[in-house]
């Protein structure tokens, strides 16, 4: 369950709606072989520093060119059933093709 800010817990700023992404690149990658939340197993769980924002904890879509490796190049791809992001390789590092689904996730006070 996601707890609900409307403030920095460190410095006390109000929050407000912030976009990110949608390219970046992955930091760290590892397998996950146990189920939760009745997700299918295996899966790819990627931690992605954003170029342009945070680094976050996201899904990694299937890929039939193998498994992805620190400072592969990915966009976000949208969410999973569960609400978690999606990322999935960037063919295009990091620039969007597409204005009409320009693939950005927005992160707002939770």
């Amino acid at each position: 369950m996601a707890i609900k800010l409307t403030r920095c817990p460190v410095c006390r700023e109000l929050l407000s709606p912030a976009r990110f992404g949608p390219g970046g690149s992955i930091w760290a990658v590892t397998s996950v072989h146990i189920s939760v939340q009745d997700r299918a197993t295996p899966y790819l769980l990627a931690y992605v520093d954003l170029d342009d924002g945070p680094r976050i904890l996201a899904h990694v879509q299937a890929n039939p060119a193998g498994r992805p490796s620190v400072g592969d190049r990915v966009r976000l791809a949208g969410v999973t059933s569960a609400g978690d992001p999606l990322v999935r390789p960037d063919a295009t590092d990091g620039v969007s093709t597409d204005p009409a689904h320009p693939g950005r996730y927005v992160s707002s006070p939770r």
